[in-house]
């Protein structure tokens, strides 16, 4: 009766953990961050240059520079959700492409993700018009 105790205890404290993780994993942070418009939270995940394209503006930009285009972005355009409709996630890169609706437009954005070095980087962000 003991070792069932402590088996079920165990593999809730193991599912817990996970769950934590999966929690505070950058992938979800990043999700988060454009589901509330804040350019500031994507700040720790965007590389030293990021491909960045928003509408018809497309560049090659330092972080800084797209961190300000990204505020200028939901600032323009105020969220009112961001779901996640694809994704495909490997152990060097991976990518997710969403939906970012504002009060008045829907936008599909696709965010690609470089891992190196256990750090997660998005390298490059392309935000249409959902028609496009």
């Amino acid at each position: 009766m003991r070792l069932l105790l402590f088996l079920t205890s165990l593999v809730f404290l193991i599912s817990f953990g996970t769950v934590v993780r999966a929690e505070k994993s950058p992938v979800v942070e990043i999700e988060r961050a454009f589901g509330s418009g804040d350019a500031e939270k994507l700040l720790p995940y965007l590389g030293s240059t990021i491909d960045l394209r928003i509408l018809e503006t497309e560049n090659l930009y330092g972080n800084a520079q797209a961190k300000v285009l990204l505020s200028n972005f939901f600032t323009a355009n105020p969220p009112a959700g961001f779901v996640v409709i694809h994704r495909k996630m490997r152990s060097d890169n991976s990518f997710f492409i969403g939906t970012y609706s504002s009060r008045t437009n829907a936008y599909r954005v696709s965010i690609f993700l470089k891992i190196e070095q256990d750090k997660t980087r998005i390298t490059q962000i392309l935000i249409q018009n959902q028609g496009s």
